[in-house]
């Protein structure tokens, strides 16, 4: 039966592999992964909705930069158009996406912001149909997010407490609804964070520091979930025990969603390095969140170091070990 399966839908498998991939931060692995997802649907005349999902996943490894995540959204958005009714909750999903990739990486705000807005409106209306749904929060997040550059951009920070924070908090709230115990959510973790922003933006630091507190638990527990090995026999540095360098470094790339809050700092993580110089075991001590502690960790596991020495007496007897160290990652826009 799985073989048959396997015939009938092979691009389920190349779908697995980019999800898989995408998760662990290696774009590139997914984007091919989806592309051949597509390809095998496309060749086996898969049902147009099939089409749809497959163009959807491409998206998502495909840069944001250059319209081309942007093509294949909209593309993804007219089949649904043409085989499902207005009202198709999948259809408001379609606009959120196409909505999340018309903003313009030179002055952050939408390009087309008349047509933006009206593509998130339709999709409010639909979404209104279940307004506890999880679909109300994805639209009411992005309608917020749509608002929210817009307004920063324009350093008008003024109308962010009338009409960008009650579409974050109703997402929020509709998050927590929905959020189980024990599962690591990084939706809820990122409405959390957009929240604490709008707070940290209107003067309001007191109420946004628990916000963000209950995301960064979320993200160490992704972070740990995403560079699980355990750090067995690995030293402290201390007497006997000397510190490894960094032989290099991959710089880190930016989040869409901190470039677009033009979103700035540093990440700190503990991590173990091993005696060949690899990275492992990494820990996230202080976030940035907007997905740029995940960020920290996909660059820093690509680092490569000098080890740490244990020294045994005579002071000549000198062994690479294990060793934990504490690295900075800074993210700075130009």
């Amino acid at each position: 039966m799985d073989r048959l399966l396997a015939e009938d839908f092979p691009w389920e498998e190349s779908t697995h592999a980019g999800s898989t991939a995408l998760e662990q931060g290696f774009q590139r692995d997914a984007e091919q992964n989806f592309r051949l997802a597509l390809n095998q649907a496309k060749n086996a005349n898969a049902d147009d909705l099939v089409i749809a999902s497959c163009l959807d996943n491409l998206a998502r490894a495909t840069e944001l930069v250059g319209g081309a995540r942007e093509k294949l959204y909209r593309e993804s958005l007219g089949i649904r158009e043409r085989r499902l009714k207005p009202s198709d909750p999948e259809i408001a999903r379609s606009l959120v996406h196409v909505a999340s990739t018309a903003y313009s990486p030179e002055t952050h705000k939408a390009k087309d912001p008349r047509e933006t807005e009206q593509m998130l409106d339709r999709a409010l209306k639909i979404a209104e149909n279940e307004p506890q749904s999880v679909l109300m929060a994805e639209v009411s997040e992005a309608l917020g997010l749509f608002r929210h550059c817009g307004f920063a951009a324009e350093n008008n920070y003024t109308e962010l407490p009338g009409k960008v924070e009650p579409l974050y908090r109703r997402a929020l709230e509709i998050r927590e609804k929905n959020s189980r115990s024990g599962e690591t959510d990084l939706a809820l973790a990122q409405i959390l964070e957009l929240n604490y922003v709008l707070l940290r933006e209107t003067g309001r630091a007191d109420q946004a520091e628990p916000l963000f507190a209950r995301a960064t638990e979320v993200r160490a527990k992704h972070i740990q979930d995403l560079s699980p090995t355990e750090p067995g026999g690995a030293h402290r540095i201390g007497p006997g025990i000397y510190p490894p360098s960094v032989v290099s470094k991959q710089e880190p790339e930016y989040s869409d969603l901190a470039r677009l809050l033009k979103w700035q700092g540093t990440v700190t993580l503990s991590i173990v390095v091993t005696e060949e110089g690899a990275a492992e075991s990494i820990r996230l001590i202080r976030g940035l969140g907007l997905g740029l502690d995940e960020q920290a960790l996909f660059a820093v596991r690509n680092w490569r170091f000098r080890p740490g020495l244990q020294v045994r007496p005579p002071l000549t007897n000198a062994q690479p070990a294990k060793v934990f160290v504490t690295i900075q990652v800074n993210f700075q826009l130009l």
